[in-house]
């Protein structure tokens, strides 16, 4: 699917595909000005140490919604976000984990500390498996 103004779905209308997604998938969200292939938000989404190496983490990472309650936490009345379906069976490298941080909320979190180039290696080979489901709105 390629950026831009093509389809864009009701996020209210589109609840029941959404939930048989969230059955085995869990979902991220980009902003609809984002490439839906690359959904990170630099900075955001890691800690770097002193000398700018990415450190481990287990409460901050890439965030995933598990529910459609904490996707319409995300997805304001108005919004426009791309969603990407990620397996929750996911199989991680070495140095990330795939964790269900409760029953709304997944993250991929790093594990070991690694440079930003591995970082950044290791995570084009973990978004290139999520598979983009659309860009969405969400109306009142």
């Amino acid at each position: 699917m390629s950026k831009g103004k093509k389809s864009l779905l009701v996020f209210n209308e589109e609840l029941e595909l959404i939930e048989k997604e969230l059955k085995k998938n869990v979902i991220r969200t980009a902003n609809s000005r984002q490439n839906p292939q690359n959904p990170l938000r630099p900075g955001k989404e890691i800690t770097y140490d002193k000398s700018g190496n990415v450190e481990p983490n287990s409460k901050t990472g890439i965030s995933l919604a598990a529910s459609v309650k904490q996707l319409e936490k995300i997805i304001k009345p108005g919004m426009k976000k791309w969603l990407l379906a990620v397996d929750r069976e996911s199989v991680m490298p070495n140095g990330f984990k795939l964790q269900s941080d409760n029953i709304h909320h997944w993250s991929v979190v790093t594990t070991q500390p690694m440079t930003k180039d591995d970082y950044d290696k290791k995570v084009k080979k973990i978004i290139k498996n999520w598979r983009v489901m659309g860009r969405f709105v969400r109306y009142e």
